[in-house]
């Protein structure tokens, strides 16, 4: 009996043992992930918007915009590129003034296999539908290009007022 029990575990652990072992698959495909959310403002952050040159404002006519961009590859990617065009530039190109303050973050180290782009801002919204707000950041894009080992440049392309969510 006990020479059952030791051929099933040794069999046993000849089928675990490959899976174990066999690791993660390495792809020539970059791990992409895209956030792009509004907020309303909460008092404490309402407090902190200048409001002086407005008249009739209140804490609903901001939303607080937050832009996310993580990028995983692995060693079979060469040549990663972001572009993530200006996010202050597309939100005042509309009529003026609707960037209020924010602040960003990227880090896209040459050699690492990951990149992050951050941006987080306040948004002067008065007058815009969620509709108008997606149309503003619909001619801002995300793009993440990179080359496969096979030497086959690929590119992947966000455009953010379709990826925009509402909170």
């Amino acid at each position: 009996m006990s020479k059952i029990v030791l051929r099933l575990m040794l069999l046993l652990g000849l089928l675990v043992l490959p899976a174990g072992c066999a690791g993660e698959k390495i792809t020539d495909i970059p791990d992409i992930r895209v956030s792009f959310v509004a907020t309303e403002l909460t008092d404490a952050e309402y407090v902190y918007v200048g409001t002086k040159e407005l008249e009739n404002v209140t804490k609903n006519d901001f939303k607080k915009m937050m832009f996310s961009l993580d990028v995983i590859d692995s060693s079979k990617i060469t040549d990663r590129q972001v572009i993530v065009l200006q996010l202050k530039h597309a939100a005042n190109a509309y009529d003026g003034k609707r960037y209020w303050f924010g602040k960003g973050y990227r880090q896209d180290n040459p050699g690492e296999h990951a990149a992050h782009y951050s941006d987080e801002f306040v948004f002067y919204a008065k007058g815009l539908d969620e509709q108008a707000i997606r149309n503003i950041f619909r001619t801002s894009e995300a793009m993440v290009s990179w080359t496969t080992s096979d030497g086959e440049r690929r590119d992947k392309t966000f455009l953010l007022g379709d990826v925009l969510k509402f909170e």
